[in-house]
């Protein structure tokens, strides 16, 4: 029996910017999007989504006070592996075939400066770098996870009780502030049994997506975020790199932390990076 992960874990990587909401892009904005990012993204995506807000106060009506219809615009790789999405108040880079970090964060820079050079952005709300894991072990209906995940993300396997417990489902939920202003991490992580967490959607595909069986999650989206009633500062392109990069790197670093040298060895021996 392989007691090997027999596939890199990365299952969705994603950088993520919003914005106060810009001028409406138009069709020749649209246009000239779709030529900057042909190389990589040549395939178009328009999705309508009626945003909802709820309000049960004294003045709400049904609970509903008011919704929206909002237009988002894909950009898609020809697999629809990877996907540029552009929305009133949002830049977004997801792929389900991650090469590398330089090639993601070079993909969403590209979008960035094409949006702002069409309708100039006023500056940045948020901006978040987040990756989901999928761990398998094939073979193990429960695998013994304390070979590959670190002790700290594990709960007891009461070892001493009879008749004998194998864990089967685990799922904590945890957010974390930095020491770094306006930085937070928020993170769930644990073990599961049945149909991977990222799926196959119309403008985002997951190719051989794997069967239904246990493997542990772990999904860390760090973040940086405009504090409440702080100033909206110019956007600064220098600085947006320079923050990106350093939510890669706490990203980078919390999933190094949650994983065991044997895992680390058996992942990135078959050339995985982040």
């Amino acid at each position: 029996m392989n007691n090997e992960p027999h596939s890199l874990p990365l299952a969705l990587a994603v950088i993520e910017l919003r914005h106060p909401e810009s001028a409406p892009l138009s069709r020749s904005h649209l246009a000239a999007i779709e030529e900057g990012l042909r190389e990589q993204t040549p395939v178009y995506g328009h999705e309508v989504q009626t945003l909802v807000r709820a309000d049960f106060g004294p003045m709400a009506v049904n609970g509903v006070t008011a919704s929206q219809v909002v237009d988002f615009y894909h950009f898609m790789s020809r697999t629809k592996e990877t996907a540029v999405t552009f929305g009133p108040g949002l830049i977004s880079v997801k792929t389900t075939s991650y090469k590398n970090w330089d090639w993601l964060k070079d993909l969403f820079l590209t979008a960035v400066n094409l949006r702002n050079d069409l309708t100039p952005l006023v500056g940045i709300e948020r901006l978040g770098c987040r990756y989901i894991d999928e761990i398998r072990v094939p073979g193990a209906k429960t695998a013994d996870w304390s070979q590959w995940i670190s002790a700290d993300l594990l709960p007891p396997n009461f070892s001493g009780v009879r008749p004998k417990l194998d864990l089967d489902v685990q799922m904590f939920h945890a957010q974390y502030k930095s020491e770094i202003p306006n930085i937070s991490v928020t993170t769930r992580y644990g073990v599961l049994s049945g149909p991977p967490t990222v799926a196959t959607s119309e403008y985002l595909v997951r190719k051989n997506s794997p069967e239904d069986g246990q493997f542990f999650l772990l999904d860390t989206d760090s973040a940086w975020q405009l504090g409440l009633g702080e100033e909206i500062r110019d956007f600064d392109l220098e600085d947006l790199v320079s923050r990106v990069d350093d939510l890669h790197s706490l990203t980078k670093n919390i999933f190094e932390y949650s994983i065991t040298e044997k895992l680390r060895d058996a992942i990135f021996s078959k050339g995985a990076a982040k």
